[in-house]
């Protein structure tokens, strides 16, 4: 069964998920831990009760939309597609 919390709480950020670059292995946002760490986390009396409070990194996430979005771009200028009619993604 799985503990939940009975009243609010808060704990300190204990892992930063980074996204990384699949050929160099890098963190795609290239900042350091200290530099991307986020708030504390706050927990509601309902919540349930993690073993680590982990959170990816904001600027990872918002790196790989922009990134995802260049791909497409660069994708239908090599090939000469026009497609007005694509949904944005950011």
């Amino acid at each position: 069964m799985t503990e939940i919390y009975r009243r609010r709480t808060v704990r300190p950020l204990q892992k930063v998920i980074h996204l990384k670059l699949t050929d160099t292995g890098q963190r795609l946002c290239g900042l350091e831990y200290e530099a991307a760490k986020p708030m504390a986390t706050v927990f509601h009396a309902g919540d349930p009760k993690v073993d680590a409070v982990k959170v990816s990194c904001p600027v990872c996430e918002a790196l790989a939309v922009l990134l995802t979005e260049a791909h497409a771009l660069a994708a239908e200028e090599q090939f000469g597609i026009a497609n007005n009619d694509r949904k944005q993604t950011a």
